[in-house]
């Protein structure tokens, strides 16, 4: 009889954290309260093996645990609460605005709100000559290249390459820019044609011959469009 009635006991308790946990995740969530309650619901409901001693000494803690995590909860929002009221008094609306206004030196909120208001001017004329020197930069071939010079290089390379129907091998030094001429192809687009003559191929009798090569590349797409090469060098 005593035993049904433990085992009843530990199972209300265990039911009623249960019903603690999920009322503070869907009102005021609170991770710690509804961590401990969770965990207090695995230490009271009694497993089917557990001896009558075993369930003595774990009950205290079903029950200790998010007593303890209240205490620690309700202790912060009363902290939370008394900042909010001194914050109040000074005439904010929060404690972060008040807190604010005390960092920056400001004594009331129409000094916050002008403060605020040459903030966010700032930041917008900040926004706008960003976006001006975008426009600028997209408007301009060397700056849109020098973007791009990594990616183009490697992509280009590639591309150009694969125009070779024989041996081919590039003749500039480590450090050497392989496409060091570059024209628009479409600035609309953002597209950019890459030119250079580091590059000797193989022809049908086994001579090696100088080329001129091209590549178009699109900044947007990061995409080789169309590439070319025919035999000479570049004029200086």
């Amino acid at each position: 009889m005593w035993r049904i009635l433990y085992l009843s006991l530990q199972w209300l308790v265990a039911a009623f954290w249960l019903l603690v946990a999920g009322v503070q995740l869907f009102t005021t969530p609170s991770l710690l309260l509804t961590l401990s309650c969770l965990t207090s619901v695995c230490l009271c409901a009694p497993p089917v093996r557990r001896s009558i001693a075993k369930r003595v000494q774990f009950f205290p803690r079903c029950v200790s645990i998010p007593l303890a995590s209240a205490a620690i909860v309700a202790s912060f929002r009363l902290w939370t609460t008394e900042l909010d009221l001194e914050a109040t008094k000074a005439g904010f609306k929060s404690y972060s605005d008040y807190h604010r206004a005390q960092k920056n030196g400001l004594n009331d909120t129409t000094a916050l709100a002008a403060f605020d208001a040459r903030e966010e001017s700032k930041k917008r004329a900040a926004e706008a000559a960003k976006q001006q020197k975008e426009a600028e930069c997209l408007a301009d071939v060397q700056c849109l290249a020098s973007r791009n010079t990594v990616g183009a290089a490697l992509a280009c390379k590639t591309a150009v390459e694969r125009l070779a129907n024989y041996d081919f091998k590039w003749t500039d030094q480590l450090l050497d820019i392989k496409f060091p001429k570059i024209r628009w192809r479409d600035q609309s687009k953002g597209q950019i044609t890459f030119i250079g003559d580091s590059l000797k191929v193989q022809n049908g009798f086994g001579a090696w011959q100088n080329v001129v090569y091209s590549c178009d590349y699109d900044t947007q797409s990061k995409m080789v469009i169309y590439a070319s090469a025919e035999p000479g060098r570049l004029s200086d």
